[in-house]
């Protein structure tokens, strides 16, 4: 089976066009959603058995939402994709294959394994895939007026907002939420506030105040 999947889909530039200024300011890039294929050869020679395996490719390849796809040559990746070929089974059952269409949003492999760093007030991770999304847990040490989650001094994540000792924080950068004890938090986000990603090859994330309790929980990406 040939099967056709990305190694990078493409990216859109995100820049600043400055009147009197040659040529525009760079400031990263988007990654471009992705596809992938491959031929379904139907081996029996019964049009009616044809169909019914049609039938069962279907149900398994139709989901609501964006679904875990895999290769039997990667076992260690995963894409999430949906379906988007159109399916006939009476064509396909003619014909003797189906070809199969698949959409994937971000255009990224993941890891199928999770990693996972803990550490108080700072937290070194090692990331050896390409910039991605996380999940952090953060329980308070002390009382304060605020929280900083830093990467580096213009990524950052501030909550505006009184804490005490003992409460917990959770901040999901894929879906752009945080949860104070489970409670919805977004607003005491400040705006010059960044959901950042994890940079490839690893970094470094401060909290202060400083007796903070990190956790930190990422599925390495790859193009």
């Amino acid at each position: 089976m040939n099967v056709r999947r990305p190694a990078f889909p493409g990216a859109r530039s995100r820049t600043l066009t400055i009147t009197g200024r040659d040529g525009a300011v760079y400031y990263g890039r988007d990654t471009e959603p992705a596809t992938a294929g491959w031929r379904v050869v139907l081996k029996s020679d019964s049009l009616s058995d044809r169909r019914q395996a049609i039938r069962g490719i279907t149900k398994w390849l139709v989901t609501k939402n964006a679904g875990i796809l895999k290769f039997d040559d990667e076992l260690d990746k995963q894409y999430y994709a949906v379906l988007i070929s159109p399916i006939d089974p009476d064509e396909a059952a003619l014909l003797g294959f189906l070809d199969i269409e698949m959409f994937i949003p971000d255009g990224c492999a993941y890891a199928v394994d999770t990693k996972t760093e803990q550490a108080t007030g700072e937290l070194i991770f090692q990331n050896d895939g390409q910039e991605c999304p996380f999940i952090l847990e953060a329980a308070l040490g002390s009382d304060v007026e605020e929280l900083i989650i830093e990467l580096t001094e213009n990524e950052y994540i501030e909550i505006d907002e009184s804490f005490s000792a003992g409460d917990t924080v959770e901040i999901d950068t894929s879906k752009r939420t945080v949860k104070r004890n489970d409670t919805d938090k977004r607003g005491k986000v400040t705006f010059d506030s960044q959901f950042f990603k994890l940079p490839a090859g690893g970094g470094q994330i401060t909290a202060d105040p400083s007796d903070t309790e990190l956790e930190l929980t990422w599925r390495e990406r790859y193009f």
